[in-house]
């Protein structure tokens, strides 16, 4: 039997008659409760726009929603662009590149499927696209920033709005390629010759800002907020990071950008530092935003924030352990609680790990459980990593919604200290590494 989605968004009454209909298939999602994460600008604030799908056991679903307008939505490394009218068939997984879709809107879609990643410099992609020097580097990006242009002009049925959208993506993905050279030049250093120090990469920027200026100058345009790609060069040159000070005479931010980077700054506080300073500041900024949406994205991280409280009773996870059985957190009250979210593919988890056992070594026989709690999408990958590293701390793994609902895991390592009576006494707890942490645990 297919299933349908149901919209996660707190006390916003969507109550519009669906005028979008997907069907289709999700596979290698780990969760049969997979999120359609809302990509507008608003979603850099809060996530109260998302949309959870349900599938059946075989990862299929037929089901219908509503958009006011065309809009960027994201199902796991999927990048949607849905428009009223539209009746979607998809198949999709963890990889964007092989997605399938067909049906009305299906044009838009098969195009977004080669759309670049910011966080991994774009074009650079994770800098595997490193060549000689910066000038070779150069040249490759704008190649193939001008086939994306072609592939873009070649989409018969799509329309003006999205075309220039999609141009103003490209326009960033080339400005992030550029921004983001620096840091691989020098994550690659060993392998090729090194251009700089971090002591000049200052000066590179101040070279080559105008090859990033013009591209700044087309984008700064509050049409194009929607797309990830030009906000995060925007909210980036405005944030007054000292690299990028020599681009920020490139453009006038619009009120609406103003506000995006102040909600955003408000919504980062609260999200790593619950306190009732932190969230009467936030309420404060909430309530002088005149862009409706970003304040009610900001309200509603407000109130996830409050349920995070330091003495707030603490939110139950499901579970599983290494063998499969099912869990709860509930089940260790009455002892204190020291949790790592974490996952095989993150770097910085990885790292704190041997921090985390050693704490676990020396509290053993004390009234405190340590838990590794993993968010792997994939199964198997935890299960072959926590084997592979004979992992002695007591290894768990969670799909359960509730930990960015409830949680705000947003981002991984996260640390979370929990009393004896399962009332929150560290929402966003020093790591093992660092030494305040002992002095919690006492």
């Amino acid at each position: 039997m297919l299933l349908t989605a149901s919209l996660c968004l707190a006390a916003m009454a969507w109550a519009q008659t669906p005028n979008v209909r997907l069907h289709g298939v999700l596979r290698g999602m780990g969760s049969n409760k997979v999120t359609m994460a809302y990509d507008g600008a608003a979603s850099m604030i809060g996530d109260s726009r998302d949309i959870t799908i349900s599938t059946d056991a075989e990862g299929r679903f037929d089901t219908a929603i509503y958009v006011a307008r065309p809009t960027y939505y994201l199902i796991y490394r999927n990048t949607l662009y849905l428009s009223p009218g539209d009746d979607l068939e998809l198949s999709l997984t963890s990889e964007n590149r092989a997605a399938v879709f067909s049906g009305k809107g299906a044009e838009a879609n098969n195009y977004m499927k080669d759309r670049l990643f910011p966080h991994a410099g774009s074009y650079l992609e994770g800098g595997q696209h490193l060549k000689k020097d910066y000038a070779a580097t150069k040249a490759y990006i704008d190649s193939m920033s001008v086939l994306r242009r072609q592939q873009l002009a070649a989409l018969p049925n799509t329309d003006d709005a999205f075309k220039a959208s999609e141009s103003a993506r490209i326009d960033a993905d080339v400005a992030t390629s550029v921004l983001y050279y620096p840091t691989y030049s020098l994550i690659y250093a060993k392998t090729r010759k090194p251009e700089m120090t971090m002591k000049t990469i200052d000066s590179f920027f101040v070279a080559h800002r105008e090859d990033v200026r013009p591209l700044i100058r087309r984008i700064a345009d509050d049409r194009f907020l929607d797309v990830a790609a030009v906000r995060g060069v925007l909210t980036n040159v405005m944030a007054d990071s000292v690299n990028y000070r020599s681009l920020q005479s490139a453009f006038v931010p619009t009120s609406r950008m103003k506000e995006l980077l102040l909600a955003l700054k408000a919504s980062m506080q609260v999200k790593s530092n619950v306190s009732e300073a932190t969230l009467m500041q936030a309420n404060m900024t909430a309530e002088s935003l005149k862009e409706e949406d970003f304040a009610a994205e900001l309200r509603w991280k407000i109130s996830q924030a409050q349920k995070l409280e330091v003495g707030q009773t603490a939110c139950d996870i499901r579970m599983i352990d290494r063998n499969g059985r099912e869990h709860r957190l509930s089940e260790f009250k009455g002892k204190r609680i020291y949790i790592d979210f974490w996952a095989t593919w993150c770097g910085p988890c990885i790292q704190e790990s041997p921090a985390f056992e050693a704490l676990y070594e020396e509290y053993k026989g004390k009234d405190v459980v340590f838990l590794q709690v993993s968010i792997d999408k994939n199964l198997n990958a935890w299960k072959n990593y926590i084997s592979r590293n004979n992992k002695k701390v007591p290894q768990f793994r969670s799909d359960d919604p509730v930990l960015k609902e409830k949680w705000a895991v947003l981002y991984i390592p996260r640390f979370v200290l929990i009393d004896k009576d399962f009332r929150i006494a560290s929402p966003f707890a020093p790591r093992p590494s660092e030494q305040q942490i002992r002095t919690l645990l006492q």
